[in-house]
């Protein structure tokens, strides 16, 4: 079954209505839309929801040892080019 706005454009379902004002007139645009506008979110709203494993950094003299080590003793660059991964992809 065809149903027409006014004006006579064809009203189709998967389309979302638009109303502009171009110098004083209104003009009905239509804009698609990627899916239907009735399901969005499902997905999200089935899954399970799951409480995140509580994170706890490291003791700060740890890390900075760490970081010295990696940075003055090894003296390797920033980055994520380290020396043991080249040439292994």
């Amino acid at each position: 079954m065809r149903q027409l706005l006014p004006g006579g454009a064809l009203f189709r379902p998967c389309f979302k209505q638009q109303t502009t004002y171009i110098l004083g007139l209104t003009v009905d645009i239509t804009m698609p839309t990627h899916g239907s506008l009735t399901k969005a979110g499902k997905v999200r709203g089935q899954t399970p929801k799951i409480k995140g494993r509580d994170r706890v950094s490291p003791i700060a003299r740890v890390r900075n040892r760490n970081n010295f080590v990696k940075r003055f003793d090894k003296r390797r660059s920033p980055g994520q080019r380290k020396p043991e991964r080249t040439g292994r992809r």
